[in-house]
């Protein structure tokens, strides 16, 4: 369902929580802190967390303080040592007051009208979820808001799934992305009530498990055409780029289980949610195996050689080339090249067997 966006409603008593993990962006961050002091909306409270930075980038923050304009206020987070970026949102989580919590990344920046809009969209359609359209930093121009901004409205969970599966990496065009944690506006009593937390432990590859937990959790939200939020294509020390390639296999493993365990539950079977689950986790897989292939990241390199060759690993390996052949055509029609099927353990294969195989062929040509 589409819709014009609203004319904005009395929305300015309500507080927003901007959480900012920062690390190493002392080029950026004046950029992306002015562009939330010039909101139209004017209640905010800025909390970046700061990931053990080793240049400038807290002093940055610190010397525009006092710029701060009314109704907005600045908290600093330092952390003692690295947790990553899942850690990070989560300490921000923590300390947030708002009645709404917008994640950003410290190196990217907002449109004017950019939380007024979506905070609008939230009041007017009561929904606990808004998600804006984004340009990466190159693409930017004078004019990029639509002639005529719409607004879709999704009203249950298939929609919501169905609209998480399109708005893969793997199977959408770049700028129409909704699995990452930032440019999403969120009721904060919404977030608590579905216990929407951040795992410290996948350090910076938590956009695609959130998200996912996101999208399995929602029923209701709304997603606008109109342009909130700009992405940095220039920071090489983004907090989300520092992760080596074998962490990023990792946790593609203990991602992949965690979606494996969703797909086992009962409302995914009693709902008619599996065909649509599947997919969204081959999308997945192959957009982190990219990931990890196209990494400037000497582990990442390492890691894909390896599951080039041959016979790589033993029988008894994780890592261990089960699929049988038959199967391999199927694979290829995904556009997944074949050394890709070898990251699968033994274990997640039998669930793609069963799972994924019986939607992409007929039953009748599978074992």
């Amino acid at each position: 369902m589409s819709a014009k966006i609203p004319e904005s409603s009395c929305t300015a008593d309500h507080l927003i929580s901007v959480i900012l993990p920062v690390y190493n962006c002392e080029t950026w961050v004046e950029r992306a802190i002015r562009s939330i002091f010039a909101q139209s909306h004017r209640k905010i409270e800025l909390i970046f967390v700061d990931d053990v930075s080793s240049d400038h980038t807290v002093g940055v923050i610190e010397s525009l303080k006092g710029e701060c304009p009314d109704g907005m206020s600045i908290t600093i987070v330092r952390n003692d040592e690295n947790g990553g970026s899942a850690k990070c949102r989560q300490q921000g989580l923590d300390a947030a007051r708002g009645k709404y919590v917008y994640f950003m990344d410290g190196d990217d920046w907002l449109l004017e009208h950019s939380l007024e809009t979506l905070l609008s969209l939230a009041e007017t359609h009561q929904v606990p979820l808004v998600c804006g359209a984004f340009k990466y930093s190159k693409e930017v121009c004078d004019d990029m808001r639509p002639e005529t901004p719409t607004v879709e409205l999704f009203h249950s969970r298939m929609e919501s799934l169905t609209a998480y599966r399109d708005g893969q990496p793997a199977t959408t065009p770049d700028g129409k992305y909704i699995t990452f944690t930032w440019n999403k506006l969120l009721l904060r009593e919404f977030v608590e009530e579905v216990q929407l937390d951040f795992d410290s432990r996948f350090g910076n590859s938590e956009d695609q498990l959130w998200s996912f937990k996101l999208f399995t959790r929602i029923d209701h939200w709304a997603r606008t055409d109109e342009v909130t939020y700009i992405y940095e294509v220039g920071n090489d020390f983004s907090i989300t780029r520092r992760q080596p390639g074998d962490k990023r296999l990792r946790n593609l493993y203990m991602i992949l289980d965690y979606m494996r365990e969703v797909s086992d539950e009962s409302w995914v079977h009693e709902g008619g949610y599996l065909d649509v689950l599947s997919e969204i986790i081959l999308n997945f897989t192959k957009s982190m195996l990219w990931n990890i292939e196209a990494a400037d990241d000497v582990c990442a390199r390492e890691h894909y050689s390896i599951f080039r060759k041959k016979n790589a690993f033993g029988k008894g390996s994780t890592l261990y080339l089960c699929l049988p052949g038959r199967y391999r055509k199927y694979a290829a029609g995904w556009g997944l090249p074949y050394p890709y099927i070898r990251l699968f353990s033994p274990y997640y294969l039998s669930r793609i067997k069963e799972r994924v195989f019986r939607i992409r062929c007929r039953p009748d040509k599978v074992a």
